[in-house]
C-alpha cells in the first residue's frame, strides 16, 4: 500500500523464462552491471517466497503476473510452471494471453 492507497502493478512477468531471445536478453543484460548481477538477481527472486518479499518490500498489494508466449517478439513461459509458482502467491492473478 502507498500513500493509503492500494497498489497494483498489472505488468508483472516472472525473472526466468523458458525461452528469452537474444534481442530482450541483451536489453535486460544492459540493465546490470554485469551478466552475474542480472543471473544472481533472477535467481534471488526465482522462487515465490523471495517474490513476495519483494512485492512486499516495494509496498505492492497484488500482482498480476503475466505469461510470455510471444516467441516472435520477446521469451516462452510455459503456463504449468507460472500457475505453480502463483499459487504460492495469495496477492497474486496470473493473466495467460491466448493466441489462436
Amino acid at each position: 500500500m502507498r500513500h493509503n492507497r492500494l497498489l497494483i502493478d498489472f505488468h508483472v512477468h516472472l525473472s526466468q523464462y523458458d525461452l528469452l531471445l537474444d534481442s530482450p536478453r541483451e536489453w535486460f543484460l544492459s540493465c546490470y552491471p554485469s551478466e552475474k548481477n542480472y543471473l544472481d538477481l533472477c535467481e534471488a527472486y526465482g522462487n515465490p517466497d523471495s517474490f513476495c518479499e519483494l512485492l512486499k518490500e516495494k509496498g505492492v498489494d497484488y500482482a498480476v503476473i503475466l505469461a510470455e508466449n510471444t516467441l516472435m517478439l520477446l521469451a516462452l513461459q510455459a503456463i504449468s510452471p507460472l500457475l505453480i509458482f502463483a499459487k504460492d502467491i495469495p496477492s497474486s492473478f496470473l493473466f495467460a494471453p491466448l493466441i489462436p
